[in-house]
C-alpha cells in the first residue's frame, strides 16, 4: 500500500514537470546543446555523489544541473534556489572565498542572466515591477544611508549586500513565477523540503534524546527557534491540500504531522504561539467539518503527549518572563532597542548594529553583545522611522494583494486552488507577524519566498481574467 502511494506522488511530480517542459517548447534556449550539457552535468553529479559527504555531494550535484538547467529553462533557477537555500551545507557559506560568490547569489544571478537572454532571443519583454519593489528599493536607500552613520559600518555594508541579494531573490520569483502550476509546484517544494527537515528532527529526536534540533537546518536556518518557525509557515499549505482533489498531493499533506511534532520538540516559545495562531486563524477563515476539527484535535494531543518536559518549563516562562533568564532578558532587549530608536530616530544605528551598539543600552543579564530578538525592534533601532515605515507598508501591501486574490479570484484556475493556496499564505504570514516578536527576520532569506508567491499570486489572477 506504501508503494502505491508513493508511486502515485511522484507520477504526480512528474506530470508537473512533464507540463512545465511543454509550457516551455518554443523556448529557444532548450534544443541538443542544452540536453548535452544536462547529461553531461548528471554524470558529473553523479560521480560527485562518491566524495566527501552526501550532503555535500548532492548540493554539488544539484547545484551543476540547475545551472545547465537555468540555460533550458529559466525558471529552474527558482527551483533551484529554494533547493540550495534548504540543503546548503554549513561549511558551504565559506567554500566560496567571498560573499558575492555565495551558491545562492550565484544560483540568482546566472537566472537573472538567463532570464534576460531569453527575453532578447524571443524578443517578448514583460518585466513585472510592482510597488513592493519599489517600496524595497527605497528600504535599500535608507539602510545606505543609514550605514553612512553607523557605529561599525562595515557590518552594515555587509547586511546591505545581504539585503540586496534578498532585492533579487523576490524581484526574481515575481518574473518568472507565471502560472498556478509554477507556483503551486514551487509551494510545494518548499513544503516537501520542510518535510523532510522535520523528518530528520525525528530521527535526531528519537535516537539522540532532546536536543532541541539545534543542528538540523544547517547553513540557513541556524538554531531551533528559526527551524521551527519556517516548519511553521507551510502548516497552513498542507492543511489546505488535504483537500485537493490530487491523491499524491494529499499524500505529501501527511508531512504536517512530522512538521508539528518538531515544532513543539524545539520547544521554540515563539512558533509555538505562530502555531497558535495560524490554527485558529485557519478554523476561523475555513468551513471545517466537525470530522476535521476532532481529526486535528486528537492530532495536536498526540502530539503534546510525545512533548519533553523541557517544552512545558519553556511555555510556563511565558505567563511570568522574570522568573526565567532567557525570557527576561529578551524584555531587556527590547528596552535596548526602543531606547535606541529614541536616540536614533530617523536612520537608527544602521543595519546590523545592533549587536555591537547593545553594550550601551542593555541592562539584562548575561552577554551585553546581543541580537534583537525582535523584528520590530529591529527594523526601529537599525533603520530608523524611514526603514520601520517603508517595510511595514511592504508587508500591508503584500496582505492586500492577498486580499484581493481571496474576493476577486475563481476558486480555481488551470486546475490549481487559487483561493486556497491565497488563505495558507495570508495565515502563514499572519503568523509570521506574530512570531517577529520573538525573532529578528528582516534580512533571512525564506520569509522572501512567501512574500514573492503572494504577489505572484496576484499577479497570476490578473492576467488570467
Amino acid at each position: 500500500m506504501r508503494n502505491i502511494l508513493l508511486g502515485k506522488s511522484i507520477k504526480g511530480i512528474l506530470e508537473e514537470i512533464k507540463i512545465l517542459q511543454e509550457e516551455n517548447r518554443d523556448n529557444p534556449l532548450c534544443g541538443i546543446y542544452g540536453i548535452f550539457l544536462m547529461v553531461v552535468s548528471l554524470v558529473i553529479g553523479w560521480m560527485l555523489l562518491f566524495t566527501e559527504s552526501i550532503r555535500v555531494s548532492l548540493i554539488i550535484a544539484l547545484f551543476i544541473m540547475g545551472i545547465v538547467g537555468i540555460f533550458i529553462n529559466p525558471f529552474i533557477g527558482i527551483v533551484g534556489t529554494v533547493l540550495v537555500y534548504f540543503f546548503l551545507p554549513g561549511s558551504a557559506w565559506y567554500m566560496a572565498g567571498s560573499e558575492w560568490l555565495h551558491p545562492l547569489f550565484v544560483f540568482i544571478i546566472v537566472t537573472m542572466v538567463c532570464w534576460l537572454l531569453k527575453m532578447l532571443t524571443t524578443r517578448n519583454v514583460s518585466i513585472a515591477c510592482p510597488p513592493q519593489v519599489w517600496l524595497l528599493i527605497m528600504m535599500l536607500i535608507t539602510m545606505i544611508f543609514s550605514s553612512f552613520y553607523a557605529g561599525v559600518p562595515d557590518v552594515s555594508w555587509k547586511v546591505d549586500n545581504e539585503f540586496l541579494k534578498l532585492m533579487l531573490i523576490f524581484f526574481m520569483f515575481i518574473n518568472l513565477i507565471n502560472s498556478p502550476k509554477q507556483l503551486n509546484l514551487v509551494y510545494w517544494i518548499i513544503a516537501i523540503c520542510c518535510g523532510y527537515l522535520s523528518l530528520q528532527g525525528c530521527r535526531s529526536f528519537f535516537m539522540e534524546g532532546y536536543n532541541r534540533l539545534e543542528n538540523i537546518g544547517e547553513a540557513q536556518l541556524k538554531g531551533s527557534n528559526e527551524l521551527s518557525s519556517a516548519l511553521a509557515m507551510v502548516i497552513p499549505f498542507l492543511f489546505y491540500k488535504f483537500f485537493s482533489k490530487k491523491k499524491w498531493e494529499k499524500s505529501f499533506a501527511l508531512l504536517i504531522f512530522p512538521i508539528i511534532f518538531c515544532i513543539i520538540v524545539a520547544s521554540s516559545r515563539g512558533a509555538s504561539l505562530q502555531v497558535v495562531l495560524m490554527i485558529i486563524l485557519i478554523l476561523f477563515k475555513t468551513k471545517v467539518s466537525p470530522k476535521v476539527l476532532i481529526s486535528v484535535g486528537i492530532v495536536v494531543l498526540i502530539a503534546l503527549c510525545f512533548a519533553p518536559s523541557q517544552y512545558w518549563g519553556r511555555m510556563k516562562t511565558l505567563e511570568s518572563c522574570q522568573d526565567e533568564e532567557s525570557a527576561n532578558s529578551r524584555i531587556e532587549l527590547y528596552k535596548a532597542g526602543w531606547r535606541m530608536w529614541k536616540d536614533y530616530p530617523i536612520l537608527g544605528v544602521g543595519p546590523g548594529n545592533f549587536r555591537y551598539m547593545c553594550k550601551e543600552y542593555y541592562e539584562g543579564p548575561g552577554s551585553k553583545k546581543r541580537v534583537s530578538h525582535n523584528t520590530y525592534f529591529q527594523l526601529l533601532s537599525e533603520t530608523g522611522t524611514i526603514g520601520f515605515l517603508l517595510y511595514i507598508c511592504f508587508i500591508f501591501l503584500i496582505l492586500k494583494d492577498l486580499q484581493f486574490v481571496r474576493k476577486h479570484a475563481p476558486p480555481e484556475i488551470e486546475g490549481i486552488q487559487i483561493k486556497n493556496i491565497a488563505a495558507s499564505l495570508e495565515i502563514s504570514l499572519y503568523g509570521f507577524l506574530l512570531y517577529w516578536m520573538f525573532g529578528d527576520r528582516v534580512y533571512y532569506v525564506l520569509p522572501y519566498f512567501f512574500y514573492a508567491l503572494s504577489v505572484s499570486l496576484k499577479n497570476i489572477v490578473i492576467s488570467s481574467k
